[in-house]
């Protein structure tokens, strides 16, 4: 699966000005989708366009060099079945936790240590769990590029009237080992004291934190992923005083970070000698509705067919409209 992410991030990373995109590479970028695209809310749609989009930016490849065009597509599928099953499947299991914790209505801190590995390669994504986003994030050897304190909420919300009721998830999957060096993902868990509301990245809350190495994951043979917690190593009663509670988080390529939306996050600039690639993935328990509301999935719905599912999600969405997407992950292997 590693070999698969690299291949399709490379061929799409072709071209791009990562300056003027932010080093993010986003395979939708150049496609002109209406709010009532199907593949906003239809698997299948979803899939084969991807699949077409992602033909198109790897290189073409003559008669003789039949069998690579086999492996490209065997990358294709490895990654649409990674997205949509396995990931999908972890995203699940961390709205999960809202059950745990209905008290707060919180995603909790903690996050099971999971792996991604052979054995889990059938995991189907679930109920409720709808792909939202996706891209890659590269950034260039020797870049002075850096990414603040940030929410995905107060990024990608901005605009919306309204918050959702339940924060979405982000899954960070490096493709490539990260450290300080790279810029590797640096974390202020929910455990730990938080900036005031409307905070942004040039508060002073944020000068004070000082970083603290996470976990460093291991990676082995079979290509197994690691899941971070956000809430693993919680600060002592000194570190919180003294304002050194935030995490950075070491991960060898493979390795994946889940947390939620309204999780504060950086990483700072990679001056290393090599790009540092990551994939991002998005996923929403519902339907995250254009004015930030969570609406209910149709997969949710007892009794009916994929397609009617995915008939009503195109139905809603002529009504709601998707932020972005909201491709049911239920029955998708």
């Amino acid at each position: 699966a590693l070999r698969a992410f690299r291949a399709e991030c490379s061929a799409l990373s072709r071209g791009v000005d990562l300056d003027e995109t932010e080093c993010v590479v986003d395979l939708w970028a150049a496609q002109e989708m209406q709010d009532n695209h199907p593949a906003r809310v239809d698997s299948a749609e979803y899939r084969q366009l991807r699949a077409r989009i992602v033909a198109r930016a790897m290189p073409s490849l003559d008669a003789g060099r039949a069998g690579e065009a086999d492996v490209a597509g065997e990358d294709r599928a490895v990654v649409e079945r990674t997205i949509m099953g396995q990931l999908a499947s972890l995203a699940s299991e961390a709205f999960s936790a809202v059950g745990e914790n209905a008290d707060s209505g919180e995603l909790t801190d903690g996050i099971a240590e999971a792996e991604l590995g052979d054995h889990t390669q059938g995991r189907r994504g679930c109920s409720h769990t709808s792909l939202f986003n996706e891209h890659y994030v590269v950034k260039p050897a020797d870049s002075l590029t850096e990414f603040g304190w940030h929410t995905d909420q107060n990024e990608q919300l901005q605009m919306c009237l309204n918050q959702p009721s339940l924060p979405y998830v982000s899954i960070w999957l490096p493709l490539c080992d990260t450290e300080d060096e790279n810029g590797t993902l640096e974390i202020l868990p929910r455990c730990a004291p938080q900036p005031p509301a409307n905070a942004d990245k040039s508060h002073i809350f944020f000068r004070s934190l000082v970083s603290q190495d996470g976990s460093h994951s291991s990676l082995e043979k079979n290509e197994a992923h690691t899941i971070h917690s956000v809430g693993e190593n919680a600060p002592t009663v000194n570190e919180r005083e003294s304002g050194k509670t935030c995490r950075r988080i070491r991960v060898l390529a493979g390795g994946a970070v889940i947390f939620a939306s309204d999780i504060w996050h950086r990483s700072g600039p990679n001056r290393s000698s090599e790009p540092r690639q990551v994939f991002y993935a998005q996923y929403t328990h519902g339907v995250l509705r254009s004015d930030g509301t969570l609406g209910p999935s149709p997969a949710s719905r007892t009794g009916s067919t994929q397609n009617e599912d995915e008939g009503v999600a195109r139905k809603s969405s002529r009504l709601a409209g998707p932020l972005s997407f909201a491709v049911p992950t239920k029955g998708v292997e």
